[in-house]
């Protein structure tokens, strides 16, 4: 099946107001343009000190330059107090914009910085 990984290749990255590339997949291998893909995105974060939400984004490409395929026009509430720990997951379908694909996954906060103690991106072939 091809596929195309990356994880926890962002221990402890600050991330706040201005988008910020968390990481981006290895291409996907096999992939072929316009073939569906499933891509799946995960931090474990710890909070920072006013952070009221999170929006994180799925792009298309290698860093914040490229075509968004994720829907991010709301943040994700933080309900955790300020130095905790939580996790948030992004997931996105996409058409393939060329073989071999390459995704960024890339993350805001609201005011604060938090910071990024694991993260993951995965791209599956769903068609």
């Amino acid at each position: 099946m091809p596929i195309g990984v990356a994880a926890a290749a962002a221990p402890n990255l600050a991330f706040g107001t201005a988008e910020t590339t968390i990481q981006t997949s290895a291409p996907a291998k096999g992939i072929r343009v316009g073939q569906k893909v499933l891509i799946i995105a995960w931090i474990t974060m710890t909070t920072g000190g006013t952070q009221t939400n999170t929006t994180l984004k799925i792009r298309r490409g290698s860093g914040i330059g490229g075509t968004e395929v994720s829907v991010s026009s709301v943040g994700e509430a933080i309900y955790a107090a300020a130095g905790s720990t939580e996790d948030h997951v992004i997931m996105a379908v996409d058409n393939a914009a060329n073989d071999d694909p390459v995704y960024t996954f890339t993350g805001t906060t609201g005011v604060a910085a938090g910071t990024i103690l694991q993260s993951a991106i995965v791209v599956l072939p769903i068609g």
